[in-house]
Order: C-alpha cells, then structure tokens, then sequence
C-alpha cells in the first residue's frame, strides 16, 4: 500500500491516524502524538474559512444568493457618503398615516467625487437598477413581527408588500421601482395598535429619516468593474419654528418678503409662513377707535368715536 493511503485493514481506527501510521512507517518524520493535533486544527481552519464566506453572502429577496457587494454602506450615518445621483425626499401622502419618500436618479453632482454621480462632460450614464431601500434606525415598535406584517409598501403604484427585517433596520426590495426612481409609498394605518403609526416611529426620529438606497451592480464605463451604488440620506420629514419643508429643506418662505401694514383700521395681513404669501387684510368696522378718532372705510379720521374699540 502507497505510503499516505488510508489502511482499510483496521477499521476501528480514525483514517487520519491510519494515514499517519503509514506515513511514519514510510520514514515520515511527524511524530504519532501529532496527528490528531494537526487533524484538528486543519478542520477548525478549513470551518472558520467557511463561515466567513457563508457571512459574506445575502439572500435577495427573490431568493437568489449573491455576495454583499455594498460593504461601503454598511458604515457612517445618513449624509456622510459623497453626494451622488440618487436623492430621496420625504413627500405626505395626501391621506391619513400614507407617506412617501420620493426617489430621483438625475441630482447634480460631481462626476469626479463619487462613482454613483452618474453625470459626465459627455453624455448622462444610463442609471442602474435599483435593489433595496432601507430606513436605518425605526423605533422597536415597527420592528416587532407583528408592525411588520401589517406595515405595506407600495413601490412605484405595484401592489402593497411587507417590508424585511435586517438587523436594526428595515429592508424593502426596489425590483420594481424604475431606473429613472419613483415614489416609495408606507402605509401605516394597519399597525396603529403596534405603535408604528407615525413618521417619527418609522424613522426613529421627529426630524430626519435616516434611509439608504441600494443599486443592482453595473458598470459605470468601458472597462470598469461592475459594481453596486449606495447612497445615503438624512431625509427632512418635519420642520419647526415656522420653518417650512421644501425640497427634502426645512425654509423660510417668509424671508424676503414685504407684506402691506395693516395700520390701525384693519386687521389680517402679514405673510403665511405657509406658503410665502401675504394674508388679506379685512377693514375694521366703521367707527372703531383709532388714534385721529374713529375709522371710516378703512381710515382713520378725526372726530370722536361711538361704540366701537379696536
């Protein structure tokens, strides 16, 4: 029997030994006692290789395995990534507990800062498909079982989905989402009773959500290796202060604007931090006390006043 090969003849006995009793007998120079040792260790090796790679692998949700190709999202928070192509701004549904983020794919932005800035001198590059979307830190509350399954997404008008959970965060797939973005729609009025039945539940904030968008893998030019674009966001979701939101902005839409003084024989007026605008300004009743006697019309004249206090 060749020296190495596995002695059939003793049954009872592991193979690595018998293996390793061939060996010596061939004028290997491992020492008996070493053989188990060395077996042992191989295996742990060769296990802790295989973890890591099984760690490095995700399923999609389509169920197809793929290697985790945004290791460059998965650190910092929302904001922190070199501005790219991709935005996404917090938008209200128009009705009770729906809320939308709205997604676009042509932002300006530098072509030499970030490989996901798809703008170029030449010409705009084709944008990739979308993978995921994710809101990085909810409150518990919409991450217990039961807000899942009764929290639904709606990407781009399909039909609702549930949302996946990924660690502290919550994962919603964007196969269906269009290259050129779209809207990603919650719908919270199912999961009042869960606690998940807010923006700020959702997100884990009253101001911010903190959400990422993931690409499917491209290339960005001839030659170039193909890989996935991640870009992060701090997407405004309220405002204080009289501050309005405007374009993912929290603005003051008074700021620079002059509105007519009402003066002392009408009321109103001012601008509505609303919407930039001036109110209307409403005459005060005739004979109402002002400083000359009374107004009249809407002015202020001598005389004395009967009956009225401004």
């Amino acid at each position: 029997m060749a020296a190495g090969s596995c002695l059939a003849s003793v049954p009872s006995e592991p193979c690595s030994h018998r293996t390793l009793k061939t060996s010596v007998a061939a004028g290997s120079t491992v020492h008996p006692k070493q053989g188990p040792k060395m077996w042992n260790f191989t295996r742990q090796l060769w296990l802790a290789v295989l973890a890591a790679l099984l760690a490095s692998v995700s399923v999609d949700a389509d169920g197809a395995r793929s290697l985790l190709a945004l290791s460059d999202c998965s650190a910092g928070t929302a904001g922190d990534i070199a501005p790219t192509s991709f935005r996404v701004a917090y938008t209200p549904g128009g009705q009770p507990l729906l809320e939308c983020f709205q997604v676009v794919t042509d932002a300006p932005c530098d072509p030499a800062g970030d490989r996901c800035c798809l703008s170029t001198t030449a010409s705009p590059i084709k944008a990739p498909k979308f993978k995921w979307f994710v809101v990085e830190a909810p409150s518990q509350a919409c991450l217990t079982p039961q807000a899942m399954k009764l929290v639904k997404w709606t990407i781009a008008g399909h039909t609702p989905r549930t949302g996946k959970l990924a660690g502290t965060s919550l994962r919603v797939p964007l196969l269906q989402l269009p290259t050129g973005g779209g809207t990603v729609c919650v719908d919270l009025s199912a999961a009042v009773a869960t606690g998940c039945a807010s923006m700020a539940e959702l997100c884990g904030s009253s101001t911010n959500c903190a959400v990422a968008l993931g690409t499917q893998p491209f290339r960005k030019g001839k030659g170039a290796a193909r890989r996935s674009c991640c870009a992060k966001e701090a997407a405004v979701i309220a405002c204080s202060g009289g501050l309005v939101l405007r374009n993912n902005t929290c603005a003051d839409l008074c700021s620079g604007t002059t509105c007519p003084s009402a003066g002392e024989c009408y009321s109103g007026g001012g601008c509505n931090p609303s919407n930039g605008a001036c109110n209307p300004l409403t005459a005060k009743p005739d004979g109402t006390v002002c400083s000359q006697g009374s107004c009249q019309g809407g002015v202020c004249t001598g005389g004395t006043a009967f009956g009225r206090v401004a």
